[in-house]
């Protein structure tokens, strides 16, 4: 017997194109480099391994390391607990308020445009470092910001689908 919760649920793991599994898919591998690029950073901050670029390579300069480390842990606990509501289709994270989704839709698409922005002002402000150099901190501004519209994204959707 199809029941209306069963209508509901159905509805809410597929959102337009996208279903709750492949967002779930998505969202985990962003989170996985991003976590690659912490303990990247963390393996060049303590051990200062050749086959890792530099540390002014991992970093813009404008927040001590000291405070970048516990903020990308943060960053990367919330990141997984949102993974891992995606990946169950329950959770405090998986379904959140309209208005908390079109913040977070705004702000990752002034935080992507910003982000994507910052490559073309670094190679103007240091001609040397083409095309390369100090590239890390920009990709994966663009790796979080593209989480935020992904997760924002499916929100929206899933409220209009609702």
């Amino acid at each position: 017997m199809y029941t209306l919760a069963a209508q509901k649920q159905s509805k809410s793991a597929s959102v337009g194109n996208l279903s709750r599994s492949k967002c779930a898919l998505i969202l985990s591998i962003l989170l996985f480099s991003f976590c690659l690029r912490v303990l990247g950073q963390i393996l060049v901050a303590y051990f200062r391994p050749a086959f890792l670029p530099p540390m002014q390579e991992w970093m813009s300069g404008l927040v001590s390391y000291q405070i970048l480390l516990p903020a990308q842990l943060l960053i990367a606990v919330v990141f997984a607990k949102i993974c891992c509501d995606f990946w169950q289709g329950s959770g405090v994270t998986y379904s959140i308020s309209l208005k908390l989704a079109n913040f977070l839709h705004a702000f990752a698409h002034l935080y992507l445009t910003l982000s994507i922005l910052r490559y073309p002002v670094q190679m103007a402000l240091n001609p040397q470092a083409r095309w390369v150099g100090g590239c890390i901190p920009i990709i994966f501004h663009i790796v979080l910001a593209s989480f935020i519209l992904i997760y924002a994204r499916y929100q929206l959707k899933k409220e209009s689908n609702e």
